[in-house]
């Protein structure tokens, strides 16, 4: 099997792309970051007494730049083939090519128990396969 090799804007490391200041597109989901904690939400953070949302993304796709918060971190690459970044405080998301096809990747996001630098991992949760498709 032929390996292809994406750089730019379709490198890896290029996969959560930022909406606004606390909007992110995760493949096929909107992760919205609101200040407060909330019952509504799909996790809230403890850190910083922050909660996420994750929510289906709109057809057509949100405009988006280049990843740059506070909030959402690149903490681990492996080449081209695979990505970790650290949400907030208390959350990973490791992006993957999908090793069955060309043109999909994977997404798996954990919830962890980790240090407020985002330095280091302990055991960890998974919450969600998502599929996107780039």
């Amino acid at each position: 099997m032929v390996v292809v090799r994406k750089w730019g804007e379709h490198h890896i490391n290029k996969s959560l792309k930022q909406i606004d200041s606390n909007t992110w597109l995760v493949g096929d989901l909107v992760l919205h970051r609101s200040p407060c904690p909330s019952d509504a939400a799909t996790w809230n953070d403890d850190g910083d007494f922050s909660s996420y949302t994750l929510t289906p993304a709109p057809i057509p796709l949100p405009s988006t730049t280049s990843l740059d918060s506070p909030y959402v971190k690149l903490v681990h690459e492996a080449g081209d083939a695979s990505a970790v970044w650290c949400i907030g405080n208390g959350a990973l998301c490791k992006v993957r090519d999908d090793p069955a096809s060309r043109y999909r990747r994977l997404y798996v996001m954990c919830l962890a128990m980790i240090d407020p630098t985002c330095s280091s991992a302990g055991s960890q949760v998974e919450l969600w396969m998502l599929h996107g498709q780039h």
